[in-house]
């Protein structure tokens, strides 16, 4: 009876395994092949990160030209993706797919940890994750669902001296990093000052760079959710991707 049990397991084992590869192939031809812009988040931030790097201020251009690649993620952001490019757009497609499931690889581990979760439950947590279509369809897209999802997990559970740099991460997506910042201020932790610091320090830096010393600085990225919301209201609700592209 324990015999024919576990050849049932492992079977079923070899049967996720193979679903999962299925999936993730799937994913990755997504990824890599399919028009740039099926990449929603990756292509906004691209493009805006090397609008930065030839010294354009980002929001400044979106309120000026009115164009449909929205900032509104924090100056931060552009600062830490304007490596990325520097490369073809193709290429850094290929680095975020690969980048994101070594993200997974860390959000399951720490999942294991915190729920002291066995050899078989967290392959069998791997196994359908990976099987999920909405994992899929974020390693697909390249959607930054994951890494702010292990930013989450990290600022939740971490009791590391270090935890204030993932607050300060979190500020790269001003909609979602509102509620733990506030959380943090709320609690008055001193995460919350660090924050404070960071992105004054990264508001400026980014000022310096782009020529734009004004005040107006410190707001623009909220001014830019608030701007692209409006347009958006106007349109109906006719776009559900420009919904995601705001919320996250």
């Amino acid at each position: 009876m324990d015999v024919l049990f576990k050849q049932k397991k492992i079977l079923l084992i070899i049967s996720l395994c193979l679903v999962s590869i299925i999936f993730l192939s799937r994913s990755f031809y997504n990824a890599v092949l399919l028009e740039d812009y099926s990449s929603k988040d990756l292509f906004i931030i691209y493009n805006l990160s090397k609008l930065f790097l030839e010294k354009i201020d980002v929001y400044e251009y979106f309120f000026t030209n009115k164009t449909t690649y929205p900032p509104v993620w924090g100056h931060l952001c552009y600062i830490i993706f304007s490596p990325f490019s520097l490369l073809s757009f193709k290429i850094v497609k290929i680095l975020w797919f690969f980048i994101n499931l070594i993200i997974l690889f860390l959000i399951i581990k720490i999942l294991k940890k915190q729920y002291s979760l066995n050899t078989n439950q967290t392959l069998f947590l791997s196994i359908i994750s990976v099987s999920a279509t909405p994992l899929t369809n974020t390693l697909g897209n390249g959607q930054l669902g994951l890494i702010f999802l292990l930013l989450f997990l990290t600022y939740w559970y971490s009791k590391s001296k270090f935890k204030f740099l993932i607050l300060s991460l979190f500020s790269t997506k001003v909609s979602l990093g509102a509620i733990f910042i506030l959380n943090s201020f709320l609690k008055k932790e001193k995460d919350f000052f660090y924050f404070i610091i960071i992105t004054f320090i990264s508001t400026i830096f980014y000022s310096f760079y782009v020529n734009d010393f004004s005040y107006k600085q410190f707001f623009n990225p909220i001014l830019a959710i608030l701007d692209y919301s409006t347009r958006f209201s106007f349109k109906g609700i006719g776009n559900l991707n420009d919904i995601s592209t705001i919320f996250g």
